[in-house]
């Protein structure tokens, strides 16, 4: 709902009620795991950190769901902060302790859509296409309520796949879900993520959003999608410096890496630089990979589209895959093709496919 300060009061009294009591001690970790999750989508990631602290000394020597949970926070935390290897250290600890015990309680979904999420922002493709498929097969129905943000994985191993299309449309329709279901905070998540993948169709609804959702996430991101819609380069760097100070720092660098086209269509080379820069050094220091700053990072001479499709043919696609794929005619790949060929200096299809496999970075990993 975007209640934060409910949640928090609702957390402290129950921390305090299970101090108190024996037989209500083991409920403290269910709700440190959901009140986890809620500090994050508010965007207090810095309370989520110490939360994440807090639980993991408080309960990682204590065997069995306390262990995995404590552990599990903690790579959740460090997902929402942008530090990927530690989210997918924590993570795949906490699925090995939930294995290991046997678990039936369905909490192995819950820990899959988010390790599925870091792998796909630390670019290791196939480790992530396995993970999603992993957490449709285990989906169980008392988490129901994560739906929305299974989607949102599933959007981030799209992007990673290079399917920039796909991870749009699923980032809309995780956006939906949510909406159906009244998760508000969950909504502004999703919005957020089809922001990063270029999408400012949802300024309206995040403004609106920005009015019932608590925490400094709504507010910001709905002036995030704001600039992007107006094409204010100098607002964007703004934002990605709070967006950092929130401790979203892959957003960060999204929000600069947006910023950087924008200097160049107006001949502001040195501002252009500042971004590229800001960019590079929050994704880096994050051992992550976007589509936003992969293109700064690697920049071509391409409409989107052409991008899109100039990945996939890297990768080894038929132009009837790629069509598939994208939902389009052969003939419209062709063309695609043939125009980003053009644009490249190449002659055939399979120099363009070596070509862009070159200047892809190396942070795109199969493994």
């Amino acid at each position: 709902l975007g209640r934060l300060e409910a949640a928090t009061a609702a957390a402290d009294e129950g921390t305090r009620l299970a101090a108190a009591s024996p037989q209500a001690a083991f409920q403290a970790v269910g709700l440190n795991l959901l009140y986890a999750d809620a500090l994050v989508m508010a965007g207090s990631i810095p309370e989520a950190l110490a939360l994440a602290g807090h639980v993991y000394q408080q309960w990682a020597d204590i065997p069995r769901i306390p262990t995995t949970v404590a552990t599990a926070i903690n790579g959740m935390a460090a997902l929402a902060h942008g530090d990927v290897r530690t989210a997918h250290e924590r993570l795949r600890a906490a699925i090995n302790e939930n294995e290991f015990r046997q678990d039936t309680s369905g909490l192995a979904y819950m820990l899959w859509v988010p390790y599925a999420e870091a792998l796909a922002r630390a670019g290791l493709v196939d480790a992530a296409t396995d993970a999603l498929e992993t957490t449709r097969h285990i989906s169980h129905p008392s988490y129901a309520y994560l739906e929305s943000a299974q989607l949102r994985a599933a959007a981030w191993v799209a992007a990673t796949r290079g399917r920039s299309s796909e991870a749009l449309a699923l980032a809309r329709q995780a956006a939906d879900v949510a909406h159906g279901h009244g998760q508000y905070a969950r909504e502004v998540m999703c919005l957020q993520t089809a922001l990063q993948f270029g999408d400012h169709q949802g300024v309206q609804r995040l403004t609106e959003l920005a009015g019932l959702v608590e925490g400094p996430r709504a507010a910001l991101v709905a002036r995030w999608a704001g600039a992007l819609a107006d094409g204010d380069g100098d607002a964007l760097l703004e934002i990605s410096a709070e967006l950092e100070k929130m401790g979203d720092r892959i957003a960060a660098a999204d929000a600069a890496a947006q910023a950087a086209p924008i200097f160049e269509r107006h001949a502001r080379r040195g501002a252009r630089l500042t971004a590229c820069g800001c960019a590079g050094r929050l994704v880096t220091d994050c051992a992550a990979t976007t589509p936003a700053t992969l293109a700064v990072a690697a920049p071509l001479p391409l409409s989107s589209r052409e991008r899109e499709i100039a990945l996939l043919v890297s990768e080894g696609l038929s132009n009837r895959q790629i069509a598939d794929a994208l939902t389009m005619s052969v003939r419209t790949v062709e063309g695609h093709i043939y125009r980003a060929c053009n644009k490249l200096g190449t002659s055939t299809r399979t120099e363009l496919g070596r070509l862009v496999a070159q200047l892809a970075p190396a942070s795109l990993s199969r493994h």
